[in-house]
């Protein structure tokens, strides 16, 4: 697609200033990388951590009903429980997911860097750093460190 006009044809672009766009579900898909792929790096992070598995259906469970959701807000009740730096936790769970599922997607990078041209494009989300460079660095074709 050459011409970024038309990927914005059903937006108001005379009053668009910035393209923003969602990490997940519009990056990558949640059949590539599943909840049970980042569960499984949370589950070992958990285990370094010494923190017992059970403990975080618990803690999701607790605020589910006070009407917080999300798994990055029962990691980050976890971590100020067990006084665990949030980045900490979060590197190695990364470090511990398997990303090998996302392709790398040249069309959709080179179509960022037109929109770019015409307007900033953000990557806005509830992710955490190290999940969301994974992903880029999936996307872009480079492999993730092991």
């Amino acid at each position: 697609m050459d011409d970024v006009n038309t990927l914005l044809t059903n937006c108001a672009i005379e009053n668009m200033q910035t393209l923003l766009i969602d990490c997940d579900g519009v990056l990558y898909t949640g059949e590539q990388c599943t909840d049970q792929d980042i569960k499984g790096g949370l589950d070992k992070t958990l285990d370094e951590f010494h923190i017992p598995r059970e403990m975080f259906p618990e803690t999701r469970a607790a605020l589910k009903e006070m009407g917080i959701r999300g798994l990055f807000n029962s990691v980050l009740d976890l971590c100020y429980r067990y006084r665990i730096l949030f980045d900490e936790f979060a590197e190695k769970t990364m470090a511990n997911t398997d990303y090998s599922k996302i392709p790398p997607d040249p069309e959709m990078l080179d179509l960022l860097k037109k929109v770019a041209k015409v307007m900033p494009v953000c990557i806005v989300t509830n992710n955490t750093s190290p999940h969301l460079k994974k992903i880029f660095e999936r996307l872009r074709g480079e492999p993730c460190a092991e």
